[in-house]
């Protein structure tokens, strides 16, 4: 009997001892949990945090990206306006440049018509007589004058391109020329450029001697214009160019 009672004390105390290993063993199981979730919860708000940033990052990419398009599209639409601007002023000055220039012409015309001024006359040559002449009658071709028409009828009563040839001095060769003349020249010997034609005469305005005029005409201009020394525009142009060293 006494030995039955020490059994059960015994199966007592190895109960007790092992309940006592499983709230050990729920305890840590219960610690391991919440360390479990913890971590599981420190995954999560990193992975929320790194798709926050980076749709912050491209969000500002994006917002980046549209302001330098707006700022590439203001910038080309302020220089499309300069642009227009100064091409629109540029048209400006030289439409007074040239009514201006016209109105010089004639009323320098209508001055020496008037007063009619006894000057001495340069000779021409023969061959620079021929020259201009024919010119003349290309002038009149191109200005549209009927067959049978001759140059001197087409132009009787005002100066023609042989009377401005063989009239005395010039000190600026621009005024020596009509309209058609400049026509004629900037056609034939500028390739239909106005504005080279004006940037040359301009030039040949401003040398200070016959040499340095030649240089200009024969080194520069008839090599980039290719110009054929036997034409008669050729040789009338740079008679016109000589005068004003006569």
């Amino acid at each position: 009997m006494e030995e039955l009672r020490q059994q059960i004390q015994s199966l007592q105390a190895r109960v007790e001892e092992k309940e006592h290993e499983l709230m050990l063993i729920q305890q840590e199981l219960t610690l391991l949990k919440a360390r479990l979730e913890d971590a599981i919860s420190e995954n999560r708000i990193e992975e929320l945090k790194a798709d926050q940033d980076a749709q912050l990052k491209e969000k500002a990419r994006a917002e980046a990206e549209q302001a330098r398009l707006a700022s590439e599209k203001a910038e080309a639409i302020a220089a499309e306006q300069a642009i227009q601007k100064q091409q629109e002023e540029a048209a400006r000055i030289a439409t007074q440049a040239e009514a201006m220039s016209d109105t010089t012409v004639e009323t320098e015309e209508e001055e020496k018509s008037l007063e009619e001024p006894q000057v001495d006359v340069p000779q021409v040559d023969e061959a620079e007589h021929e020259a201009i002449m024919r010119t003349i009658e290309e002038m009149s071709r191109s200005m549209g004058i009927q067959e049978g028409e001759s140059a001197g009828e087409r132009f009787q009563g005002r100066p023609t391109l042989g009377d401005k040839v063989s009239r005395q001095k010039l000190h600026d060769i621009k005024r020596g020329l009509g309209i058609n003349e400049r026509f004629l020249y900037a056609n034939e010997l500028f390739a239909g450029d106005m504005g080279a034609f004006s940037q040359a005469v301009e030039e040949l305005n401003h040398v200070d001697s016959e040499t340095d005029a030649n240089r200009l005409l024969n080194e520069n201009l008839a090599s980039r214009y290719r110009w054929d020394e036997e034409s008669e525009t050729v040789v009338a142009f740079k008679s016109l160019v000589s005068r004003r060293f006569a």
